[in-house]
């Protein structure tokens, strides 16, 4: 045995703090329990671990010293005993398949009750084996059960000594909250399942409190189009699934009053006992919020900013597109620098330097057009031209390509991507004016606070269903996908996602943290992303809402076929215009002159 004191030292060594904890590690063999030798076997053959918790008097040392001797006996496995309230939880050093024997010497079990609420604070799946030495009575078996139900531990064995006429008999004790509290008494040598059944995976009707806010696109009731009530949202559905499945009993607090979604109010509720579970994103992270927490992740819940789609390119400027800029300074560079060189040829081989008539052969072999057959009977000539027959058929193809393919689609100008760009388009971001206190001190820089335009909760709600792109939006990731499943088969989209981060974290139901079956949840909750049931569930939100009326969309859906009209041309006419303009009064010009002369 490792005395408080020297153990205390041990954990200081190694930078842990449990106060007031015994460890025993027996390797020793000897007497035990003859008549439940087989019972306790059968358990200790089922846990990785186990803890023992006794109080200090006479008779539960003892049997504590034959249990260990016991569990040394059939597997060495690790093993805690405690026997001082003043010890600290288990849960951040043990797992939930833990076993827990408690020992009862008397019928003042306050004490010892009290350390298994401490030690065993949040192990609400753990199981638990509670050993009374003598025969127990009505009330204290009562006592027990209830105590248990209270603190939120139903994975319970109850073990008392029975005296007969000739041997020590044992009876086995437990009990199921669903429906109903009611204790049962199970049969001597039943088999581990039997002792330890899953209780949570038939609820048998048992109520499930919540409550039903708006709070869409997670949860919202509307009227189908038969008439009938319903409620949609993948948060909803989520919930519910989980409860039909494990054939729960849905209890809806709070249907009279309004179906604002109050954080404050749903969180005090939840403080309170009076629901267990709500289908949305409250932040479990701050001092407010005692005994809740949250079941396994669901969704990223991260906030963004979302603009109006950028307007149509000038439809002219598409002329532009194939090349970049860059490209075409080349090409300009390009075309200089052979007239520039066949200019020099055509000095060496005639005595000529006309720069403009060979500027006008190079514009003919880059835009791949017939030349003069004088210009390959000379080498010079023909090496320059033979390169310009390549180039041209190269650019010409890829120009004419990479245009069809423009004209084809919509291009629309650059985005607002960023707060400077947002604030240079004029746009303004609409935003609850709740909230924008909140995230200007956290998430949104104080320079940009003039960007943002915060307005009540009505009025923000009915222009995002009303899809009003005069402005863009600060909401949450899940919002903006039902935005973007509408927009998607648009020729034009409505909005577009900027890159600003604005952070999140990953977030599931907020649940009560003494709830007996979040465990049974959270693995609900995971299968969910395997089979495909959470991408369904977010799918079937755009159709929900539209149903509904939360969306009003006033848009139509593009044609699929879009003829050219002048705007497209309206470049090349302006330049052909401008040349035939500029010719005439050239020669204009040249006539005056002449006649003057």
């Amino acid at each position: 045995m490792v005395s408080d004191q020297h153990f205390e030292k041990l954990v200081n060594n190694g930078r842990k703090q449990i106060t007031s904890v015994t460890f025993f590690i027996f390797l020793f063999a000897g007497h035990v329990f003859s008549i439940k030798n087989d019972l306790f076997r059968q358990i200790l053959d089922n846990t990785p671990m186990f803890a023992l918790l006794a109080s200090n008097d006479y008779q539960s040392k003892a049997k504590s010293v034959e249990l260990f001797q016991l569990a040394s006996v059939t597997i060495q496995i690790p093993r805690i005993s405690i026997s001082s309230k003043t010890c600290g939880p288990l849960r951040p050093h043990v797992n939930k398949n833990l076993i827990s024997f408690v020992i009862i010497g008397n019928e003042d079990v306050n004490s010892i009750l009290e350390t298994v609420k401490i030690a065993l604070k949040g192990l609400h799946e753990a199981r638990v084996v509670f050993v009374v030495i003598s025969e127990i009575s009505s009330e204290l078996l009562q006592k027990i059960v209830s105590w248990c139900w209270i603190h939120r531990m139903i994975n319970v064995l109850i073990l008392t000594e029975k005296p007969s006429n000739r041997t020590l008999d044992y009876e086995i004790f437990s009990f199921n909250p669903f429906p109903s509290l009611t204790i049962q008494k199970i049969p001597n040598n039943s088999p581990f399942k039997v002792l330890f059944p899953d209780k949570v995976e038939d609820l048998k009707g048992f109520p499930i409190r919540t409550v039903q806010k708006y709070d869409h696109p997670r949860s919202f009731k509307y009227i189908s189009r038969k008439g009938h009530e319903k409620i949609g949202g993948y948060l909803w559905k989520a919930m519910t699934t989980w409860i039909s499945h494990h054939n729960g009993k849905l209890e809806i607090v709070d249907r009279n009053t309004s179906d604002v979604f109050n954080r404050m109010q749903v969180m005090k509720y939840l403080q309170t006992g009076q629901i267990d579970l709500v289908p949305h994103f409250l932040s479990v992270d701050t001092e407010q919020t005692q005994n809740i927490t949250s079941s396994n992740y669901i969704f990223f819940a991260k906030s963004c900013l979302i603009v109006p789609q950028s307007s149509q390119l000038f439809p002219g400027m598409y002329l532009f597109l194939p090349f970049h800029l860059d490209v075409w300074y080349v090409i300009i560079f390009a075309t200089f620098y052979i007239s520039l060189v066949e200019s020099i040829c055509i000095f060496i081989v005639h005595g000529k330097f006309d720069l403009m008539e060979s500027f006008c052969n190079v514009i003919l072999g880059i835009s791949y057009q017939a030349s003069n057959q004088k210009y390959f009977k000379y080498r010079p000539y023909l090496v320059v031209h033979v390169q310009l027959m390549i180039l041209g058929f190269i650019l010409t193809n890829l120009y004419l390509a990479l245009l069809s393919s423009f004209l084809t689609a919509t291009v629309y100008e650059a985005q607002a991507d960023t707060y400077e760009d947002i604030d240079k388009s004029g746009v303004k971001v609409m935003i609850e004016k709740d909230v924008i206190g909140f995230f200007l001190n956290t998430k949104i820089p104080l320079k940009w606070k003039h960007v943002f335009y915060g307005t009540d909760r009505k009025t923000y709600t009915e222009s995002l269903r009303n899809i009003n792109p005069k402005y863009g939006y600060f909401l949450t990731i899940d919002k903006f996908l039902v935005i973007d499943s509408f927009q998607k088969p648009l020729k034009r989209p409505i909005f577009h996602l900027t890159s600003i981060e604005l952070g999140g974290s990953w977030a599931g139901l907020t649940v009560r943290d003494d709830l007996v079956f979040l465990d049974s949840l959270n693995r609900f909750v995971t299968r969910t992303f395997d089979i495909g049931l959470r991408e369904k569930w977010l799918k079937d939100i755009l159709p929900e809402s539209i149903e509904a009326g939360i969306i009003k969309p006033s848009w139509t859906y593009g044609d699929t076929f879009t003829p050219l009209t002048l705007l497209y041309l309206q470049v090349v006419w302006v330049c052909l215009f401008s040349g035939f303009g500029a010719s005439l009064l050239s020669f204009c010009i040249e006539c005056i002159v002449k006649r003057e002369k």
